[in-house]
């Protein structure tokens, strides 16, 4: 990976999977209404996209973790952080992945029609899932930048 303050490019990596999966995920959540079934492929296609920025988001958040991890107390707040982060990429790039296969090649490309709508339900209960995991790990990255100033440029924390 090419060389690039971590503090800089981080946050963009990060919010913009945050934005990506919930927007991807409400379409494919419309698409069941009968005349926005074309948001089906471009919720897939979003949530793709998420899950390719969302790598990358992952790389720079363990460069991350290396230059907080040292100044923060509390160090289990920043494992939970990051273990709710992989856990969300897994289950997005599962979901997205699956989507893609199941919706853009079967359903699109290949034409076929007597494929069934429930698999397209349980994905959504997948990134619904997903999204529930995103939510939890973005809440400990905010406590993490405003409660253990881990976002603050030397600033070290009096632990107790």
């Amino acid at each position: 990976m090419p060389e690039i303050a971590v503090e800089h490019i981080h946050p963009l990596l990060v919010h913009f999977p945050l934005a990506l999966w919930p927007v991807a995920t409400l379409f494919l959540l419309l698409s069941f209404l009968p005349r926005l079934e074309g948001l089906r492929l471009s919720s897939t296609l979003m949530g793709l996209l998420g899950c390719g920025i969302g790598y990358l988001a992952l790389e720079y958040g363990e460069k991350a973790a290396k230059i907080v991890g040292p100044i923060i107390c509390d160090n289990q707040l920043l494992i939970e952080h990051n273990d709710q982060a992989h856990t969300t990429f897994i289950i997005m790039t599962v979901v997205w992945g699956v989507t893609f296969l199941y919706e853009g090649v079967l359903r699109n490309l290949l034409k076929l029609a007597t494929i069934p709508k429930w698999p397209t339900v349980v994905l959504l209960f997948g990134a619904l899932l997903g999204c529930v995991f995103l939510v939890s790990s973005a809440h400990k990255g905010f406590q993490l930048t405003y409660f253990e100033a881990a976002a603050v440029r030397g600033v070290q924390k009096t632990c107790p």
